[in-house]
């Protein structure tokens, strides 16, 4: 009697174990494509999906979930190639085969296959450019999958994105595939002689003219973009009109001789160049004889819209250790005149508006 109570609870451990071990395994075996649930389990009904969150548990589920997508790209990006490829025997089928004489009589039939011939989709070169990526990338995740390496975030982001681009490329062109043929069943249907269409005849007949009736929404589509690149366009070339009339108007006033009178202590070239130590103007001498720099006048604060900035303008403009030209006026402004107060502010107002110009001239240096 006192031996039986444990030996129960062994067994029974011995039963949880087994189960646990049970659901381990086909948790890591059996379900390794299972998505998770919001709960954190896994949902057999619902398997990863291209683009569906790239979060296994495991470096062995994160390597099964890639080399998956993968595979798809590159079955996506063959497609592509072939579809690709066969689309001009598509195009002669249209214009020698069956129906073309129908085709050429019905005037909307002729604009949507117009349309499908010139619309834009993905090149050979760009189709070629997108299988060597994946390629490449199929390489460099055969070499991390022979270490169990695991990936980097930014090589889960760059498999999904070449997955869904291989996708995307095979998608077009099998739609327009499709177009191609369904413009030309239209076309027969509708050179048969007239009677009861039988249930599969009438399908095929609405999901022909459904995939007809894609083209038009398309060409729709590709019509009102080209009327605003278009609207952009003269938008685009009016703006850069008047930027050009304003740059040429800067020009003018810029050499005008007011201009040249005005700023003359800093269009004239010296091997000095202004900078303030303190509250004191510096001479710095250059190397090579320049005209005053812009920046050197704004890095001083002489462009600054205050007395202080008049202060420091009349300075590098009227320093009596500039050789001529240079402006007879204080420094301070206790002793400006009202016309030595006016002539400052024109002249920085001046530099603000016609400085960047009068370096493009080189007038003025950087």
């Amino acid at each position: 009697m006192f031996f039986r109570v444990p030996t129960v609870v062994g067994v029974i451990a011995v039963c949880v174990a087994v189960s646990m071990l049970i659901t381990t395994v086909d948790n890591r075996i059996f379900r390794r494509g299972e998505a998770p649930s919001s709960t954190g389990t896994t949902n057999p009904s619902s398997p990863a999906a291209p683009g569906s969150s790239f979060t296994p548990g495991n470096i062995d589920d994160q390597h099964w979930e890639a080399d998956r997508l993968l595979r798809k790209a590159q079955s996506d990006g063959e497609a592509a190639s072939r579809l690709f490829s066969t689309w001009p025997d598509v195009l002669e089928s249209l214009k020698q085969g069956e129906g073309a004489d129908a085709i050429a009589a019905d005037p909307q039939l002729v604009e949507k296959l117009s349309f499908l011939t010139r619309d834009r989709r993905a090149s050979s070169e760009e189709i070629q450019s997108l299988n060597d990526r994946i390629l490449e990338v199929q390489k460099r995740f055969d070499e991390l999958s022979k270490h169990s390496t695991p990936l980097s975030a930014h090589e889960i982001v760059e498999i999904r994105e070449l997955e869904l681009a291989a996708e995307s490329v095979r998608s077009e062109w099998d739609s327009a595939h499709e177009q191609a043929r369904a413009v030309q069943h239209l076309a027969i249907s509708r050179m048969m002689p007239r009677r009861t269409p039988t249930l599969d005849e009438e399908l095929k007949e609405a999901n022909a003219s459904a995939l007809v009736e894609e083209i038009e929404q398309r060409r729709e589509i590709a019509a009102q973009r080209d009327v605003e690149r278009r609207a952009k366009m003269r938008e685009l070339e009016a703006k850069k009109r008047l930027e050009e009339e304003r740059e040429l108007e800067l020009e003018r006033r810029a050499t005008s001789p007011e201009i040249a009178s005005l700023l003359a202590p800093f269009l004239h070239s010296r091997d000095v160049q202004p900078r303030m130590s303190g509250g004191s103007l510096q001479l710095r001498r250059t190397f090579e004889s320049m005209p005053t720099s812009l920046s050197a006048l704004r890095g001083m604060g002489a462009l600054d819209k205050s007395n202080d900035g008049l202060k420091r303008l009349a300075k590098a403009g009227g320093d009596r250790k500039l050789s001529p030209p240079r402006w007879a006026v204080h420094s301070q402004p206790g002793n400006w005149s009202q016309a030595d107060k006016t002539m400052l502010q024109e002249a920085q107002a001046a530099l603000v508006e016609l400085g960047p110009t009068l370096v493009r001239l080189g007038r003025l240096s950087p």
